[in-house]
């Protein structure tokens, strides 16, 4: 699998591979970061957590769901388009 992603990253950089997850579940945290494409999810976060590394495992959470913050509290709390009283 992980020559697999080798080769595959040598063709395209940028093409994301299941190698990170690979990585995750031997244990093998900081390859997991290194393999990653592309900070999305929250494999890194958890990455970090498990390397004691909590503060830096909440900021990358924080700087990610930023900007979701808002469209989250519209579905939440609603965007004051429809009325709550409904008969």
């Amino acid at each position: 699998m992980i020559a697999a992603h080798n080769r595959a990253i040598a063709l395209d950089p940028t093409i994301v591979t299941s190698d990170p997850h690979t990585h995750f579940v031997r244990g093998e945290y900081e390859a997991t970061i290194e393999t990653q494409v592309g900070g999305r999810y929250y494999m890194d976060a958890a990455c970090w957590a498990a390397l004691g590394d909590s503060a830096r495992a909440i900021a990358v959470l924080k700087e990610r769901l930023a900007p979701a913050a808002p469209r989250f509290n519209r579905l939440v709390h609603g965007n004051g388009s429809a009325s709550h009283n409904r008969s």
